[in-house]
């Protein structure tokens, strides 16, 4: 399914099935798990209410993605040291879905990115 709400069958008949498919990120493993609950049960109690039944399936992802403040602070000024002020660039906070989240979880961690580029050669 590609569509992130799809009720299928006719334009002027409510469809017996509706699939509603997105995206949810937190930063804050806590927080995810209460925000799954809060939208399982307004909807579950919505639909129940009127006779039908609501089969909610959250699939977890990547988890978030934990950056230590104070590798993050070090490597800014080793970045600094090494390639100058001018070629730094600070990010604002980001929900980053990466791989690397899997270690942040595990050990503290600092995601950095790096681009290069060429501005003369475009």
């Amino acid at each position: 399914m590609t569509e992130l709400i799809a009720g299928k069958g006719s334009t002027n008949v409510i469809p017996d099935e509706v699939y509603i498919k997105g995206t949810f990120r937190t930063m804050d493993k806590q927080w995810r798990a209460e925000a799954h609950e809060l939208m399982q049960r307004p909807a579950n109690g919505l639909v129940t209410s009127m006779g039908g039944f609501c089969e909610m399936r959250i699939e977890k992802g990547y988890p978030f993605l934990m950056t230590s403040k104070a590798l993050a602070l070090g490597s800014r000024c080793c970045t600094i040291e090494y390639l100058g002020e001018d070629n730094l660039v600070d990010l604002s906070i980001r929900m980053t879905a990466e791989n690397f989240s899997y270690f942040s979880q595990e050990i503290t961690g600092c995601f950095w990115r790096l681009g290069l580029r060429n501005g003369s050669r475009g």
